[in-house]
């Protein structure tokens, strides 16, 4: 792999006008996860990664058989939050077999809807188990690196995926300032908006917002 495609997000309260212990900081990293999911966002592995810091916690995972770093996350006492991990895409081949093959580096848009909709959902469960009311603005960034030279394409077979279309540029980054109550009613407008921005880059794909709908509500079941 000649380099590593990331996936990023951050959050912090508009106005942080308190401050949380360490031990306040990792319970509600630990209530925050997405149990469902297979390696979720903000993990947290008490027994490994988890580094106690002057102004919050990290954690930092190799989650493949890899000698570069695949996961990272950092929880400061203010409330805010950074995640970066290396997208898997590079580490695992489609859950089919092509005709035409595979790309040598892609991008999957079924799984980036869903990675899209967990990035978001977190940063209201943190918010949440940190016990910030449901009303109380923070700004939310998601960014894609490494896309350059990428190909669209998907980890199943079950949508067709028009083979050629490569992203010419690096990176694509999405911010807005949210509530957890706005998530809540908005959620797969959001989504829609954060891949729409990254899958254009690839050729102008415009993805319908059904398709993207019915994948946040598999990730939601």
């Amino acid at each position: 792999m000649e380099h590593l495609g990331t996936v990023e997000s951050s959050h912090q309260l508009t106005v942080a006008n308190r401050t949380w212990t360490h031990q306040e900081l990792l319970a509600a990293a630990e209530r925050a996860e997405h149990k469902r999911s297979g390696w979720p966002f903000g993990l947290v592995l008490r027994d490994q990664g988890i580094l106690p810091m002057a102004d919050g916690v990290e954690a930092r995972y190799q989650r493949y058989d890899s000698t570069l770093w695949q996961d990272y996350w950092r929880l400061t006492t203010t409330g805010s939050f950074y995640v970066v991990r290396a997208v898997i895409e590079d580490f695992e081949e489609p859950g089919f077999t092509s005709n035409l093959g595979h790309p040598e580096e892609m991008i999957w848009f079924d799984l980036r809807v869903f990675e899209i909709a967990e990035l978001i959902l977190h940063s209201v469960r943190l918010y949440r188990a940190l016990e910030v009311p449901p009303d109380v603005s923070y700004s939310l960034s998601i960014r894609h690196d490494g896309l350059k030279d990428r190909e669209f394409y998907t980890s199943t077979a079950t949508r067709h995926v028009r083979r050629g279309r490569i992203s010419h540029e690096d990176a694509t980054e999405w911010s807005s300032e949210l509530t957890q109550d706005y998530v809540s009613g908005n959620l797969k407008a959001l989504v829609a908006q954060v891949a729409q921005s990254l899958f254009v880059q690839f050729d102008f794909v415009d993805i319908q917002e059904h398709t993207i709908d019915e994948r946040v509500d598999q990730f939601l079941n």
